[in-house]
């Protein structure tokens, strides 16, 4: 008789063991997949939800923007923010998502480039249904944006159009977050995320567990941060190199998803690239070099200086002592913006253009169109088949030699009226180009032509009001003596008596501060 070997299996036992293993996984995965498809069909445990049912003012059932997922408060009603609980039939749906600019602040959404938008398309393609939902929020950024994406994919979307990203590259990280947002991690909590199971169970892990397991963007990327506003008793925090490139790549990821989860809801994408005050609004904040020796900082200084006083009457030889200084030290945002508006007073346009947008990415404190973020809407488009609307080059091309500045923006980075109207236009074209929901064929493109600024002051008298007050935010952000000059001119021209009593009040409050801050060293 043979001796087994101790430990062995016969092969029959091997092969039962084997199929009782699968049994067990398949098993298992089945168990799982029931439960999966349990709640999604009880509707619970799923991704948070910013819409809710609601009761238009014409009486019929709407669903209705309703919640902040990233101030995490309730969203007051606005027009475009509600749209039909039943999609009627033949009806083209689109939904906006992005930030105060996308939102329409100062003036809201009724001069939003989403209502723009409206307007140009029941003009010129009205043989079709259309639907706009202005789903941006203020002092959203890309993972808040993402959470209304993912609910709007519920509601039978037919295109999503994303302008968004002037809230992201300038939030500091902790080092945990810089340790928790791998690229694993990410890639595991974004499929996990997907699952109704996963938020379910979620719910009853203890709360010091779940933020080991779970990522909650909230704890980790804040809009304060985005703009260095320090909490109480403490100093401003800039964005590192390494915080921005980690941005980037959020923004790059949520981006990716977004389209994904609207090709999977049946529904076309549109990224838009991003613009801003680049001429006329200087950056926030500039830092020299690290490991400026003492003497080069004093040659750099000196060198600046007698620029900024051969500026005014001497463009040429100021840019030649300003050169000297940029070979010493050419990452300081400030003299950037100072060559490049010497630039365009000697009518170097293209030489004015590329100074203006590398102030504008060196900035520390960026409020504008970092060409890193747009690089990445341009990629994002290409290998995800997004459509790519090309703002930025729409208001370069409508700026002319102004090379974008208070022409089409409020402030740093909120389109004015005709700002939204160049968008609008744009999205438009970019629409009927696409030749859904009408072939480019049928539709009347001389049907609508936009109102100028007098005509929409005349209708809305408060515009110029609104338009001051937000130049008094950024101003106020970027800590400068501007705000006051917005506040006295909000006081003049505004009709309401909250906003004077409003604009009153903040020059009580800013006037000593204005007057005790030292400029800003070099």
């Amino acid at each position: 008789m043979g001796l087994r070997s101790p430990g062995r299996r016969p092969t029959g036992g091997r092969l039962a063991h084997a199929l009782l293993v699968a049994f067990g996984i398949t098993a298992g995965v089945g168990l799982l997949a029931v439960a999966e498809l349990t709640l999604r069909l009880l509707d619970v445990g799923g991704a948070q939800r910013v819409f809710g049912p609601a009761v238009a003012a014409d009486g019929t059932s709407v669903m209705r923007l309703e919640w902040n997922a990233q101030l995490r408060k309730p969203q007051p009603p606005q027009p475009q923010r509600e749209f039909g609980t039943h999609k009627a039939p033949a009806t083209y749906r689109i939904f906006i998502v992005g930030e105060s600019s996308a939102e329409g602040v100062p003036y809201g959404t009724t001069l939003a480039f989403s209502s723009w938008l409206a307007r140009r398309l029941a003009a010129q393609a009205s043989e079709a249904r259309w639907e706009i939902v202005n789903a941006a929020l203020a002092g959203s950024q890309s993972w808040s944006e993402l959470i209304v994406v993912r609910d709007a994919a519920r509601y039978e979307p037919d295109l999503l159009v994303v302008y968004l990203g002037h809230n992201e590259i300038g939030t500091h990280f902790s080092s945990r977050g810089h340790r928790s947002l791998t690229a694993l991690r990410l890639a595991l909590q974004t499929s996990l995320g997907r699952l109704n199971l996963y938020h379910f169970l979620l719910g009853f892990v203890p709360t010091a567990m779940q933020t080991r397991l779970h990522i909650d963007p909230r704890d980790l990327d804040r809009p304060e941060e985005a703009f260095a506003i320090p909490r109480a008793g403490s100093e401003r925090v800039y964005a590192t190199a390494a915080d921005r490139a980690l941005a980037a790549e959020l923004y790059r990821r949520r981006l990716v998803e977004m389209v994904r989860t609207m090709r999977q809801a049946g529904a076309r994408t549109m990224l838009l690239t991003l613009s801003e005050n680049f001429s006329e609004f200087p950056p926030v904040r500039s830092v020299h070099r690290t490991g400026m020796r003492a003497d080069e900082k004093a040659a750099w200084r000196r060198d600046e200086r007698e620029g900024r006083t051969l500026a005014p009457h001497d463009c040429a030889a100021a840019l030649a002592r300003w050169a000297r200084a940029e070979a010493i030290d050419g990452g300081f945002a400030a003299l950037e913006y100072e060559m490049a508006t010497c630039e365009r007073e000697l009518g170097r346009l293209d030489a004015a253009r590329a100074r203006y947008r590398l102030a504008s990415d060196l900035d520390r404190l960026s409020q504008g169109a970092p060409t890193s973020l747009n690089d990445v809407v341009r990629e994002v488009a290409t290998r995800e088949g997004a459509t790519l609307v090309d703002v930025d080059a729409a208001f370069v091309a409508a700026s002319g030699p102004r090379l974008v500045g208070y022409d089409l923006f409020v402030d740093s980075h909120h389109p004015n009226v005709r700002g939204h109207q160049i968008i609008a236009a744009a999205l438009a074209e970019a629409i009927r180009a696409q030749g859904e929901p009408l072939p480019a064929t049928a539709w009347r493109i001389d049907a609508w032509v936009d109102p100028d600024r007098d005509a929409i002051v005349a209708a809305n008298p408060e515009v110029p009001a609104q338009e001051a007050m937000c130049r008094f935010v950024s101003c106020a952000v970027a800590r400068r003596p501007c705000l006051l000059d917005a506040l006295e001119e909000a006081m003049r021209v505004t009709h309401d008596p909250a906003t004077h009593k409003a604009a009153e009040d903040a020059m009580t409050a800013f006037r000593p501060y204005v007057a005790s801050t030292p400029r800003a060293p070099r």
